[in-house]
């Protein structure tokens, strides 16, 4: 695979969907609260996304359900969004790994 160089507007719009990520990522840490199911933080990893005239990139590939990929604890990486919720206080102290990639649509 050959190395290919990126415009100044595609690194433009890499710059910005890092931005937004990292905007996303700060939202979810601020929202996450005891009990709270998976399903609910990925609804406000795509609103906020979306919000900001984006596209969650995972939601849709290669049929993949959800805006962002979610573990709590020792759960295997990369795990889908659904019913699971941390009911334990003394593990909220990292309770989830989040990875979520997003395009910007050309304006």
């Amino acid at each position: 695979m050959a190395i290919q160089i990126k415009s100044v507007e595609e690194i433009q719009l890499m710059r910005r969907a890092g931005i937004v990520v990292g905007e996303t990522l700060a939202l979810l840490r601020e929202s996450v609260k005891i009990g709270m199911r998976t399903i609910e933080l990925d609804a406000i990893a795509e609103e906020n996304i979306r919000k900001a005239g984006a596209i969650p990139s995972f939601k849709g590939y290669f049929g993949y359900p959800a805006t962002i990929c979610i573990s709590i604890n020792d759960e295997v990486v990369h795990g889908i969004p659904g019913d699971r919720s941390e009911e334990h206080t003394s593990e909220l102290q990292s309770p989830m790994y989040l990875v979520c990639r997003l395009l910007l649509e050309k304006k």
